[in-house]
């Protein structure tokens, strides 16, 4: 009897099938570390916009004196200090960008700007520490993948009432 080389038609199909599973899997894992990528990309960006915002807002408050803290619009407020300089804190919500000073950026893909508050408080019982109040500056800035998270802007500045002249508005 002679035997026969080759494939029958079942084996064939089932070569097939298997190959086709395999590479339909290989293909969903590509595109969801592609999508996985995309995404921590989109984090590490709103990090890095977040981290160099407040440096660049911290610097100035930590070498400079604030002297008067005004309103100049919507979503926009302005700091002289006691060297004549003056800067302005602005989010454009259409362009979204978020400008400081000299500084400027805009806005990763999809996110956006929550409701800013800006508060002042005065600790009158603190006798002892001429530190006794203090600007809270709050810009959230949100992005829809990851609910909850805020990559916004936390500034907190502490100052002596007695010596500098604040006058503040809400934002």
């Amino acid at each position: 009897m002679k035997s026969q080389k080759g494939f029958t038609v079942v084996e064939l199909i089932l070569s097939f099938s298997i190959t086709t599973i395999v590479i339909v899997l290989l293909f969903q894992l590509l595109l969801s570390l592609k999508e996985l990528y995309t995404t921590s990309g989109y984090k590490t960006e709103l990090f890095i916009k977040q981290a160099t915002i407040t440096e660049q807002i911290s610097k100035e408050f930590t070498t400079k004196t604030i002297t008067h803290i005004s309103d100049c619009g919507v979503d926009c407020i302005t700091f002289e200090f006691m060297d004549g300089t003056v800067s302005s804190l602005s989010i454009d919500r259409a362009n979204k960008t978020f400008s400081y000073g000299t500084y400027k950026t805009k806005l990763v893909n999809d996110s956006y700007y929550g409701e800013p508050i800006v508060e002042f408080y005065r600790n009158i019982a603190n006798v002892n520490n001429n530190l006794d109040s203090y600007i809270l500056i709050n810009i959230p800035i949100l992005y829809p993948l990851y609910e909850g998270e805020n990559f916004g802007i936390n500034v907190v500045y502490q100052y002596d009432s007695l010596k500098e002249y604040l006058v503040g508005e809400e934002f």
